[in-house]
């Protein structure tokens, strides 16, 4: 999941959003509605504390903010419930904050979540991507751009 480099040392593919989704496994659903100190518990031991969000969401009716305990900065949101009744109850999306998307540990920290959590990935819900490459002056064709990417 972290950035890497394709064709060239002056080029670089990386996610600009990522955002995953799955299943609560059914009997960790209730710990997840009802019970914080569960999931503190679990999530401390590296440094990740969440902590219910106020902000309301239009799609789901539960919203976590799970931080970095020692930045004291939003890591990643957490959204399970959802409004929609097409959705299984225990569907959840994971969003990982854009700047931790650029950082080298990503895969370890969203995997240390997702199983601490027991979590069912089932896919990504959205994926964003970015492309930068470097060209000399006047070596620039957008062309050749659209071919690169």
């Amino acid at each position: 999941m972290n950035k890497f480099k394709i064709q060239d040392n002056n080029s670089v593919v990386g996610f600009d959003w990522l955002q995953i989704k799955g299943l609560v496994a059914n009997e960790n659903i209730y710990n997840l509605q009802t019970d914080l100190e569960f999931i503190h518990e679990r999530i401390e031991e590296e440094d990740f504390v969440i902590f219910k969000s106020h902000v309301e969401n239009r799609f789901f009716n539960q919203v976590y903010n799970i931080c970095l305990w020692k930045v004291n900065k939003v890591f990643a949101e957490l959204r399970f419930e959802p409004k929609s009744p097409i959705l299984a109850e225990n569907t959840f999306n994971l969003q990982i904050q854009n700047e931790f998307l650029y950082k080298k540990n990503l895969t370890n920290s969203v995997s240390y979540i997702i199983d601490k959590l027991n979590l069912d990935v089932r896919g990504f819900s959205r994926v964003d991507l970015f492309f930068d490459k470097e060209e000399k002056e006047g070596e620039f064709s957008s062309k050749k751009f659209l071919n690169d990417v």
